[in-house]
């Protein structure tokens, strides 16, 4: 957050411009790196673990997979 203080301008003669002159309070978040190291890796592990639970599979009960007739390059036909 910033917040303007005094503020004040300044004749001079010999410009048709008027300098200014003015003092700000700035509030900043100061960020814990530890902490916020500590919070990334409990996400990135959750994120992991949800990987590993979503992750597609498939089971083969045999040797050998039957896909019937396929040709290249053309519309299948269904039905």
């Amino acid at each position: 957050m910033v917040t303007a203080g005094t503020y004040t301008s300044h004749d001079v003669l010999w410009s048709d411009h008027r300098p200014v002159t003015c003092d700000f309070e700035v509030k900043v978040r100061i960020a814990d790196e530890e902490k916020r190291k500590a919070e990334l890796a409990q996400v990135r592990s959750e994120l992991n673990k949800l990987d590993e639970e979503w992750a597609p599979s498939i089971e083969v009960d045999k040797l050998e997979l039957d896909f019937g007739d396929i040709r290249y390059d053309s519309t299948p036909r269904c039905g």
